[in-house]
Order: structure tokens, then sequence, then C-alpha cells
């Protein structure tokens, strides 16, 4: 009940923003996207090319667009592997196994399926992605390429800028210049986090406004941004990758306020973390009891639970600790699992085909060819984004 209350509140929370904006929304557009658009795995978004166009040299131009692409696919590939993940192609059929549903349950199995998942799953994503969309894509934080325009949210964007900047800062900054700028960065940075150390927000926020220095970028984005060309640093401010700070920022349309959007998004995020947590654990009770041939419900079902669990906690030692790695390891933990899926699959198409598995269920005629036929392209799909995660 808690985590039903928990992932409900996002969910109504983004439906809330999105039927705030609804009047300005260009909705031919968000409609036409339903429909996969295959061309984005090796072209950029138009957002992208109208930038991409200001670029006259063609190395150059091929470097951004590498850079844009593969940032592209990542997300196209963790969306795909996410949405039918190997959780659902798992889990789903030992569910309905452990509630004792058989061939008379089908209709209620489908309606189950439709109303308890695909529909809220469809609603909730459709509508974290118009958000997001709206604040995000093809769009930039201006204080990263004008120290004048620096705000909060370019301080919490400056490193993923800076690595999207640093393979071009060493074309146009002397190498001894940029080293310099790296010293002096590091500096200022050491002297920032002694100021703020014990400091209240409320003080430091005061500290900020008499000693405008103290909320600039620093003296390596400084020298950087006076040499790379703008077209190629707004490239690099587009790239930047969001974290859960800014995207619950889209919910302040709804709120009106920016602490209570910040509350109501961590609430859904939580939600959606243990319940992910939970779904992974049951799976690998299962699969060890499957591996061993125990029966569900005993000891080592409850033992191959715990494990992801445990190393789950254990992430803490070597990953949660790392400011990029948090919020963004959903994406590569996607991607892998993508890897796997074609697995999932593979045993599908065989399992439907085998007439000692399915006896008098073996699908017969037309029916057993389109599904087949289904099959087969679900698992060429999966085997294709598998083979380019890999």
């Amino acid at each position: 009940v808690i985590l039903k209350i928990m992932v409900g509140i996002i969910v109504l929370s983004f439906v809330g923003v999105v039927a705030v904006m609804a009047g300005s929304l260009n909705w031919g557009a968000i409609f036409s996207g339903f429909v996969p658009d295959l061309k984005m795995l090796t072209q950029p978004a138009a957002e992208y090319t109208e930038t991409l166009k200001k670029l006259g040299d063609a190395k150059v131009h091929e470097f951004w667009k590498d850079t844009i692409l593969n940032s592209q696919r990542d997300r196209m590939v963790a969306a795909a592997a996410t949405a039918v993940g190997i959780n659902m192609t798992f889990l789903l059929p030992y569910s309905m196994l452990r509630k004792g549903w058989g061939r008379e349950h089908r209709g209620l199995a489908r309606f189950d399926l439709g109303i308890g998942l695909f529909i809220p799953f469809f609603l909730a994503t459709t509508c974290v992605v118009i958000a997001a969309a709206t604040q995000f894509h093809g769009d930039y934080n201006p204080g990263l390429l004008d120290a004048n325009q620096t705000d909060k949210t370019s301080l919490a964007l400056s490193g993923n800028y800076r690595k999207n900047i640093k393979a071009r800062a060493v074309v146009f900054v002397a190498k001894d210049e940029l080293k310099a700028a790296e010293k002096a960065q590091e500096a200022f940075e050491e002297e920032i986090a002694q100021q703020k150390e014990g400091l209240s927000k409320e003080a430091w926020k005061k500290k900020v406004d008499e000693n405008a220095t103290l909320a600039s970028l620093g003296p390596w984005y400084d020298a950087v941004n006076k040499k790379v060309p703008e077209t190629e640093r707004q490239l690099a401010a587009m790239l930047v990758k969001r974290d859960a700070f800014q995207l619950a920022g889209s919910l302040e349309k709804l709120t009106g306020n920016k602490g209570l959007s910040q509350y109501i998004f961590g609430i859904g995020v939580v939600g959606m973390a243990v319940s992910t947590i939970i779904i992974l654990m049951l799976i690998n009770g299962f699969c060890l009891t499957e591996a061993m041939g125990v029966p569900m419900g005993g000891v080592i079902h409850r033992a191959g639970a715990l494990l992801p669990g445990i190393t789950g906690a254990l992430g803490f030692l070597w990953l949660w600790g790392d400011a990029d790695a948090k919020f963004w390891l959903a994406v590569p933990t996607s991607v892998f699992g993508m890897v796997l899926l074609p697995i999932a699959y593979f045993t599908f198409f065989c399992m439907i085909n085998s007439k000692e598995l399915m006896g008098d269920a073996l699908p017969k005629g037309g029916k057993r060819v389109a599904l087949n036929l289904a099959m087969g392209l679900a698992l060429l799909a999966a085997s294709i984004g598998a083979g380019w995660s890999i």
C-alpha cells in the first residue's frame, strides 16, 4: 500500500504537469512521437541538427554527430530494455503460477496485464517524457557558457559540461594554459569547499550574494569558454545529463513551489526504486529455486531473494559515493539488461514450438505462423539491441 501511494503520487504529479501545460504543447508532434523513429539510431534529433549545421568543418561536424548519437542510442536502448525488460518476461509467468492461474484465467490475465501494468506505465512514462522534453530537449543552461548568467543550476551541471567540452578544449586552448587553468580550478574548488564548511544554506547564500566570485564556475570554465567556438559550447551544454533535481524542477509548473516539487519527485523516485528492488529480489529467488530444483517459499527461495538486496546495499562502497553514477546508473544498468533480453525471447520462441512442453495448447495453423512471426521479429529486434549494447 505504501509503495502504491508513493508511485501514485509521482504518476499523478506528472499527469498534472502535462494537464497544466496542455494548451502550450504541440500535440501533433507528441502523437507522431508514439511511432518509433528508427532513424534516431543513425541521425541526431532535429533540435541538434539545426545547431550542427552551423559547424563549418566536416571533421568537427562528425565529432559532435558521433557524440550526440552515442548519447541518443544509450537512451533509446535503455528505454526499450526498461519497458520490456527481462524482469517482466521472467516475473510475470511466475506471478501467474503463484496465483494458481491456468488456461481458464487467460482473459483475466490479459485484463490484469493491460489495466494493472500497461496503461499506468504508458500514462506515467508519457507524462514524464513530455514534462522532461519541454524542459530540456535541445535546450541548455546559458550560465554554462556565460559567466554573467551563472546560477545554481549552472553549478550543478558544470561537471557534466566540462566532460563534454574537454575533448574540444585541448584543440583550442594551449597545453600550458589549460594546465594552469586546471590547477587554478582545483585551488578555486578547494577554497569554495573551505569557505562553505560549517555554514547553513542561508549563511552561504548571504556570503555568495556578497561575493559574486563564489557563485562562478571557476577559472577553467572561463579559460575554455573564451576559446572554444560558441556553437560547440552550445552542443556540449545541450548534451549535459540532467539529474533528479532538474527533472523535479519540471513539477514546479504544477506546484508553483520549488521545495514542494523536490519532495513530490523524491517520494516518487523512492517508491519506484523500492518497488524495483523488490521485483529484482523476487526474480532472483525464483531463479535460484529453478536452478537448484527446490520448492518455492523455502529457505533457498528466501536466501536467493536476499542476495540482490545485499549486493545492492554494498554498492555504496563503490558507486553511490560518485556523484556522476548516482542518478545516471539506471541507463548503463538498463543497457546491460538489453544484453540478456534475447536469451529470454529465444527461450520463449523454443517453448511455444515445443509439443512436449505445450501439449494440446501448442498453437496450430495460421495462429502458429502469426505467433512465430511476431516472436521472430521481437527476437530479431532484441538481438540487434543486444549486439549494439555489447
